[in-house]
């Protein structure tokens, strides 16, 4: 098992690693001695693991409800919280009460910020289900929601009180969510040399498009099958993600990004380089309405800014190259979407990063060197799309 710990003034709490840890979750949540539990998953994981979670949670004595909400980007709003706070108090949860979020970032985000504001605050704890959440958006406490198109403009920092990470469960993530997940994990090579030698020497193959769907109907039993990701095939046919490099990808990730929340809670400085190609990649997910997942968007936006900082001579004209052999090692390096510059340049007007004097990118000087940047012309804006 991988733990790390994420330590800030109110304290610290645990980040867990292991396969099959979903089934020992109830015994882990005994000491921070809440009365209840709610589940709050999505309705396709609910079908997935929400009776296995229940039965962990059972077993260890704690009573226990299962809420559940439609999946997808346009029930990420405060109405969604609205109507999960209301079953929340139909079913009697109080104060000495916590919930547990069962699923990826949306539902993290969600389930996270209901914890936030029911009963002006009760203890939440991270389970996340696909890759991006486990080596991302679990982790800090970011919660929020969108305001129509404007993604996560409503929201605060409510640090779960523990995180829950069972590879096991990615066994039934569909191929285009599991490559998402390698954005972000993208996104931490760049911060950290050592990591982004790390994945140079262990990560051999490349993740292709999920196989086809089996026909007929499928149930949750049947959906590993049809959606596990494909994976190429490395030297002397090993698999590339075999379970022990799953799970150290994601403690790497993790020990980044705990020390980086550690320093920097608030992200009032170092933890804004955390949104290194993000900008960007918000703005792309605007323009092609949400229509390819977060982390495609945001290893899209990471190619934007390496572009950028070499037209603004940040970093040596070598680099994007040397990104781009990370990306396709990742299998992310994907034709850049036929959209105009300006509409792209548009969206991202709304990033909540920007300021009065404009946007806020992150850019790399050089592998392991990020900065924060402002007041870029938008013709340089404009000219690095442009080479998109």
């Amino acid at each position: 098992m991988h733990r790390l710990d994420v330590v800030l003034p109110a304290g610290p709490y645990a980040v867990e690693i292991a396969p099959g840890l979903l089934d020992s979750l109830g015994e882990r949540l005994l000491p921070l001695r809440r009365q209840a539990w709610a589940v709050i998953a999505d309705t396709t994981v609910a079908s997935l693991y929400g009776q296995r979670l229940l039965t962990s949670l059972e077993r260890a004595g704690l009573p226990c409800r299962l809420i559940t909400f439609p999946g997808g980007e346009q029930h990420k709003a405060l109405a969604t919280v609205e109507a999960l706070s209301r079953q929340l108090l139909e079913s009697g949860l109080a104060r000495d009460g916590g919930i547990a979020a069962l699923g990826g970032g949306l539902v993290g985000d969600v389930a996270g910020l209901t914890a936030a504001l029911y009963m002006r605050g009760i203890p939440y704890v991270q389970v996340p289900t696909t890759l991006l959440a486990m080596i991302d958006a679990s982790v800090g406490g970011k919660t929020a929601v969108n305001l129509g198109a404007v993604k996560n403009c409503i929201g605060r920092f409510h640090q779960p009180a523990h995180v829950c990470i069972d590879p096991d469960v990615l066994h039934t993530l569909p191929g285009d969510e599991f490559a998402s997940g390698l954005g972000e994990l993208a996104k931490y090579a760049m911060m950290d040399k050592a990591f982004y030698g790390w994945v140079e020497k262990e990560i051999s193959g490349e993740i292709v498009s999920p196989e086809p769907p089996c026909s007929g109907a499928a149930g949750a039993g049947s959906r590993a099958n049809q959606h596990q990701p494909h994976l190429k095939r490395g030297p002397g046919g090993s698999a590339p993600w075999s379970p022990a490099c799953l799970s150290a990808s994601i403690a790497h990730c993790v020990g980044i990004k705990a020390g980086v929340v550690a320093r920097d809670e608030l992200e009032s400085g170092e933890r804004m380089l955390l949104n290194y190609g993000h900008t960007f990649a918000h703005g792309l997910e605007t323009v092609l309405q949400f229509s390819r997942p977060h982390g495609w968007c945001v290893a899209q936006g990471m190619r934007l800014a390496a572009q950028l900082a070499v037209r603004l001579g940040l970093c040596d004209a070598s680099l994007p190259n040397q990104q781009d052999a990370l990306l396709h090692r990742l299998g992310l390096l994907d034709p850049f979407p036929a959209i105009a510059p300006k509409a792209l340049l548009d969206a991202m007007q709304t990033d909540k990063k920007k300021q009065a004097g404009g946007l806020t990118f992150i850019l790399p000087r050089a592998i392991g060197q990020l900065e924060v940047v402002r007041n870029i012309p938008d013709e340089d804006v404009l000219h690095a799309i442009a080479l998109g």
